[in-house]
């Protein structure tokens, strides 16, 4: 799914911006992402496609990323802006994957999934 939603928004971005793809993405996955534990209290199959949906909402990221950047970055500086943006991206998993034990400890599982789909949104 995920390959599948990057070809697509790859030539979506060309048409409309990668700004607006990524938005709709984030916006996508995040509420993919809130539903999550709704979906896993009705059963298996409703929580594996709403995996799917935020891996469809997620897939449309580096593509728009490198559209935004590709559009608004001088072409002496991209390499330096591609690295602190994947760089921030998996900076943002790491501090996720810290305080996930914490919410979950406090608040229960699906606080993680309600916490960073919130944010997201």
């Amino acid at each position: 799914m995920l390959v599948i939603s990057q070809v697509l928004m790859f030539k979506l971005q060309n048409k409309v911006g990668g700004k607006l793809v990524l938005g709709f993405g984030v916006i996508w996955w995040s509420i993919a992402t809130v539903l999550t534990p709704v979906a896993a209290k009705l059963g298996l199959p409703y929580l594996l496609v709403m995996r799917a949906f935020m891996g469809i909402g997620e897939g449309v990221a580096m593509p728009a990323m490198n559209n935004i950047l590709s559009k608004w970055i001088p072409v002496s500086e991209r390499s330096r802006s591609l690295a602190l943006v994947y760089s921030g991206m998996y900076l943002g998993s790491v501090t996720g994957l810290a305080f996930s034990p914490f919410l979950i400890h406090k608040f229960g599982w699906p606080s993680v999934f309600y916490s960073f789909g919130s944010l997201g949104s």
